[in-house]
């Protein structure tokens, strides 16, 4: 369920900044420079009409989207813990969910350079996706 979470929202995320087009399996070398650089294993994929890299960088899981071009669309990267959130951000959490427990946590930067951060959330019962920006705006996606 957390790999479906990740990625529906990743998926989604991505369809929102870039139109879809048939993909060339084949990786350049600005792929492979940026990807590489980053970690020492890769792991490649194919999500709808995008290559994927998976890798770990400074211990953290991230993933790496292109488009057919080897242009790179967005990248995520999973947080260990919400106090890596800007505080604002858990101010609003701990204001507008109080007693609320967090699942999952990941960062991502698309297209637009703008930061963005998804986390699951719940209270025992009820279960919640909320994207929160940089200055601790959050909404349910």
């Amino acid at each position: 369920m957390k790999k479906l979470f990740i990625l529906a929202v990743a998926s989604l995320t991505i369809a929102l900044h870039s139109s879809a087009s048939t993909i060339d399996d084949t990786k350049d070398d600005s792929i492979t420079s940026y990807v590489y650089s980053s970690s020492a294993k890769v792991v490649w994929s194919t999500v709808k009409d995008y290559n994927v890299a998976n890798f770990t960088k400074d211990g953290y899981k991230m993933k790496a989207f292109f488009d057919e071009t080897g242009k790179l669309i967005s990248t995520t990267r999973y947080l260990k813990n919400r106090n890596e959130l800007p505080k604002a951000a858990l101010d609003n959490l701990d204001n507008q969910y109080p007693g609320w427990g967090m699942t999952d946590l990941f960062e991502e930067q698309g297209l637009d350079h703008e930061m963005v951060y998804y986390a699951r959330i719940t209270d025992g019962t009820n279960d919640q996706i909320l994207k929160i920006r940089t200055n601790g705006k959050l909404s349910k996606f």
